[in-house]
């Protein structure tokens, strides 16, 4: 799974163009309660991680066949990593939806202390927020999830192993449903202002998106 990064840079610099400031939070507090809360929850996932790897090392020094063992101990470690390494790629791509949203909210208050009216473009701008925090939850959860492949008996293990496989990929390819609807979220909410606001045609406003739609 792949995205198109250069293509939110892009929109950045639309963004920029419209409205240069950054908008600031004003949740401070109740972001840093939700960073404290992530990072315990992270703690007893790693706690409960390494039981589990543990658990399953010993396990697997009983193995007869040592090569199998040796396999079935990398292909867990490598499920980890590759779970681990989405959910950076998922983070980032959120943190970047996140501040062009930001920014775009800055816009449209503007515009609305100025006499516009900003209303469907607002009504955009919610529905972003909404998907990105369901974008969010959904990337949160599959954080803590964990892949180390359960044992049960050295003839099985094979299957086994393919099971935890297969269960790492359907858990991301719906995870990263919900990033898919948070982007075309985003675009929608992108396309509406420039629109709506700044009276620019909905092709032009398709084309400064800057085909964020692509893959």
């Amino acid at each position: 799974m792949r995205y198109c990064l250069t293509a939110f840079l892009v929109l950045v610099g639309v963004l920029s163009i419209i409205h240069p400031s950054f908008a600031q939070s004003g949740k401070t507090k109740q972001l840093l309660q939700k960073e404290s809360r992530t990072f315990t929850k992270l703690e007893n996932r790693q706690e409960k991680l390494a039981t589990k790897e543990a658990a399953l090392k010993e396990r697997l020094a009983e193995f007869k066949d040592k090569k199998k063992a040796t396999k079935i101990l990398r292909v867990s470690a490598n499920l980890s990593h590759i779970n681990k390494q989405r959910i950076a790629n998922f983070t980032l791509l959120l943190g970047q939806m996140d501040s062009i949203i930001k920014r775009l909210q800055t816009y449209v208050s503007s515009a609305s202390a100025s006499g516009k009216d900003v209303s469907t473009a607002q009504q955009a701008i919610t529905a972003a927020e909404t998907a990105l925090t369901n974008a969010k939850t959904a990337v949160e959860i599959q954080s803590l999830k964990d892949y180390t492949i359960t044992v049960t008996d050295e003839e099985k293990v094979i299957e086994e192993a393919k099971e935890a496989r297969d269960k790492l990929k359907s858990d991301l390819e719906t995870t990263h449903e919900s990033i898919k609807q948070a982007r075309t979220a985003v675009v929608e909410a992108i396309k509406t202002t420039l629109r709506t606001i700044k009276n620019i045609p909905e092709t032009k406003a398709a084309t400064e998106s800057g085909g964020i739609n692509g893959q």
